[in-house]
């Protein structure tokens, strides 16, 4: 039976792909409670996709690169927004381009090889979670209350940008793996 290239958690990721703008709209015109709003639906369709992708065998190699790349362009958004106004972010900006830059890299690579794309993996997961999270308390407690101490944002920079690199590294030995094998398949835990 063939999939479906535009299913559900395809379009979901679309979606989160068309709101960018809005979130770009509300944090700089000073509306944080919107812009929050845009970044709760934004992983709550993320989250979304996944398990309806998971749950009603809904995976594509379509899905498997626009996931990712909505995943990328929400997170590149934030955190370029965020670094302007939060300044020590600007190591973790550099950080999420180059491993994002070298993902991509890596992703095109693997396509020309012929190889199915390397499927989303734990600890990318987690870093994205963390990251989402971080970006969360800086804009209620920092941005929307204006109660967040720049030792915490340093904090919090410190260790998205841990998890981060770690997340690269982990992703760069599967990467490689998959570009040095010559058959099976690419979904290492």
């Amino acid at each position: 039976m063939r999939r479906i290239l535009m299913n559900i958690p395809n379009l979901l990721s679309l979606f989160r792909i068309l709101i960018i703008p809005v979130f770009v709209f509300f944090y700089f015109s000073d509306n944080i409670l919107p812009a929050l709003i845009v970044i709760f639906i934004s992983a709550l369709t993320d989250i979304l996709d996944g398990i309806i992708a998971r749950n009603f065998n809904a995976i594509t190699d379509l899905g498997k690169l626009l996931d990712p790349l909505a995943d990328k362009l929400t997170q590149a958004t934030v955190l370029i927004c965020m670094t302007i106004t939060y300044h020590q972010m600007l190591p973790l900006s550099i950080a999420v381009v180059l491993k994002e830059s070298l993902m991509t890299l890596g992703a095109a690579i693997i396509l020309k090889q012929k190889k199915p794309p390397v499927a989303a993996q734990w600890f990318g997961k987690l870093a994205t979670a963390f990251f989402y999270a971080s970006m969360l308390v800086l804009l209620v407690f920092g941005d929307l209350l204006g109660i967040l101490p720049g030792y915490a944002v340093n904090i919090i920079v410190i260790a998205s940008l841990a998890l981060t690199l770690f997340s690269f590294v982990r992703y760069a030995v599967v990467y490689s793996r998959v570009m040095n094998e010559e058959g099976g398949t690419n979904d290492t835990p």
